[in-house]
């Protein structure tokens, strides 16, 4: 009897830590883990630096002005800045730990969903290319993300009856309107399935007045800095501007919205018209899943190629219809084998795509056209042996192939696409998440002061510095000079009391002897309507390869005293 009650906790706990948890557990942690590599490594784009800069201000007690940002950002990178100080890396943490948060709130959603839904739903969210960009970006698009996520376990718990499933609602709507535009991207599609799903269940609890006053707190305290600044709430609006006026109807616009989400998203995009078209044929849930769906896709599409956020919330509900539909092929064999034939022709389609894809990449490096016949070529031999194989093992075993093969080669690119956008910020490679990106000369400019001042003072900060605004980067320099001692910003230069150091748009001279000046490329928006050559259009699409270095829409002239840079000669010698 004593060996059985020693025994019994043990026993529990591995009861508990069912494969199910497990697979949960490391959608967790290995994504996050990985996540936080080189968080810091990416300079951050001005769409960045408007949250982080007033926050880091804010921090430092200067009272800024909020006139850009996101409410629930500044909250926690304020707090995050008093406390621990201000990094680019600190800038994005919370953002890693919000997605990183994703997998746990579809386990949580499971009862509703299905526990294979759930499941391949949150490892397609955590494959996302989209939402990894989001993810190792100082935005509150992942909180936005994780807000619908967390919407989705709180319908679960209001379809068991469960009460306080509201509070939950509550909590994700106001975290939904204080994480900036990407918010108001997944109000609408969460309210079809909320309002779907709730109207086809027999009894529901209603919501009650601790609710309200559960999402009241919950705006307040999270948009204000727990009460310090009411204004920040006005954020908000401001966000609800920016996501609005993305909207367009233009072609380029258009063109790019669509090419951008099938390219970022290849999987999640055709699979999820797939689940989409297969939802509205079906009816019932599927059809809720397939509508709400829809309309994240379209709000996508027609915020063009910048709404990289709205990207990433339509990539959320396109998981939800592609998690079904996927478990609906299981379910009738599609993604088995059933032959050795039928092996083959999946392995002789998957070679062809691997030979076209390879031309293309030629074709791009190069620009010769006959490797776009070889791409010609391979399209028709894929086409031509599936219509041999057609014949010889019947259309059930052809439509498993080549939906095994479309999965297979969505998810190739498809990883291919989260390195390029997600993790790699090595130019030429361009991952453009916002319409203005910085360049690496950003990084440069804060390098040779600090070698500058390094050497005159034996402190990379030391040396005075002053900045002549008027350029596109200007609260991008203020971020990476945060540090320095001795930091003015001024409307003109005087030639008696010039600083050592001066930054001054490129466009501007300030016209004072004695000074040797450097230029650095700060800002680009290069896309690609702006490709000049079709190959360089393919790699571009295909590859987010920009001309090399990207042109530049804002540059900056650093202005170095020729004293200054004497004494650092001498030093040297």
């Amino acid at each position: 009897m004593t060996q059985a009650t020693l025994s019994t906790p043990t026993s529990s706990r591995l009861n508990w830590l069912t494969v199910e948890r497990l697979a949960y557990g490391l959608l967790f942690v290995v994504p996050t883990v990985i996540r936080l590599i080189d968080l810091g490594g990416r300079t951050l784009a001005p769409a960045e630096v408007a949250t982080a800069l007033r926050a880091w201000q804010q921090a430092q007690g200067m009272h800024p002005a909020l006139d850009a940002g996101q409410p629930l950002l500044f909250t926690l990178q304020s707090l995050t800045f008093f406390v621990a100080g201000a990094t680019d890396a600190a800038a994005r943490f919370w953002p890693v730990w919000a997605v990183g948060l994703l997998p746990l709130a579809f386990y949580f959603a499971r009862t509703w969903l299905g526990r294979w839904p759930a499941l391949i739903a949150a490892t397609l969210i955590t494959l996302s290319p989209t939402v990894n960009a989001m993810a190792r970006r100082g935005d509150g698009a992942a909180f936005a993300l994780l807000a619908a996520a967390a919407a989705l376990a709180g319908l679960a718990l209001l379809v068991e009856g469960k009460g306080w499933g509201w509070k939950v609602m509550a909590v994700s709507a106001a975290v939904l309107l204080l994480s900036g535009p990407a918010g108001y991207a997944a109000l609408l599609p969460l309210v079809i399935l909320v309002a779907s799903t709730l109207r086809k269940t027999d009894s529901h609890p209603t919501p009650t007045a601790s609710d309200w006053v559960t999402f009241g707190s919950t705006l307040i305290l999270g948009g204000t800095l727990f009460l310090v600044r009411f204004d920040a709430l006005g954020l908000a609006a401001i966000n609800l501007t920016d996501w609005m006026q993305q909207f367009g109807l233009g072609g380029i616009h258009l063109v790019g919205g669509v090419l951008r989400l099938a390219l970022d998203e290849p999987l999640l995009s055709l699979f999820g018209l797939m689940g989409v078209v297969w939802g509205m044929r079906t009816g019932g849930f599927g059809r809720t899943l397939a509508l709400a769906a829809l309309v994240a896709g379209l709000l996508a599409l027609f915020q063009g190629p910048d709404a990289t956020a709205s990207r990433a919330v339509a990539a959320l509900f396109l998981a939800l219809p592609v998690a079904a539909y996927l478990v609906h092929l299981a379910g009738r064999g599609d993604l088995q084998f059933h032959s050795l034939e039928q092996i083959l022709f999946v392995v002789v389609l998957v070679l062809l795509a691997f030979l076209s894809v390879y031309a293309l990449v030629a074709f791009a490096n190069t620009g010769k056209f006959n490797r776009l016949i070889i791409f010609g070529v391979s399209l028709l031999l894929a086409l031509g042996m599936t219509m041999v194989f057609l014949f010889f093992i019947g259309w059930q075993e052809v439509r498993g192939g080549l939906v095994i093969t479309a999965f297979t080669l969505t998810l190739l690119f498809g990883l291919s696409s989260l390195w390029s956008l997600g993790f790699n910020h090595t130019l030429p490679t361009l991952a453009r998440a916002y319409t203005t990106e910085a360049l690496p000369d950003v990084k440069d400019l804060v390098r040779t002061y600090g070698d500058l001042s390094q050497q005159q003072r034996g402190d990379r900060w030391a040396v005075a510095v002053a900045l002549v605004p008027g350029s596109r980067s200007d609260e991008l320099i203020l971020w990476y000079f945060r540090r320095a001692e001795d930091f003015r910003v001024v409307e003109g230069i005087a030639a008696d009391a010039a600083p050592p150091v001066i930054i001054a748009p490129a466009e501007r001279d300030p016209a004072l002897e004695g000074y040797a000046g450097q230029r650095f490329e700060m800002l680009t928006d290069w896309d690609f309507h702006r490709t000049e050559t079709t190959n360089q259009l393919v790699y571009w699409l295909l590859f987010r390869r920009a001309p090399f270095p990207p042109p530049s829409v804002d540059a900056v002239n650093l202005w170095v005293s020729l004293d200054l840079l004497s004494l650092q000669q001498d030093s040297g010698m």
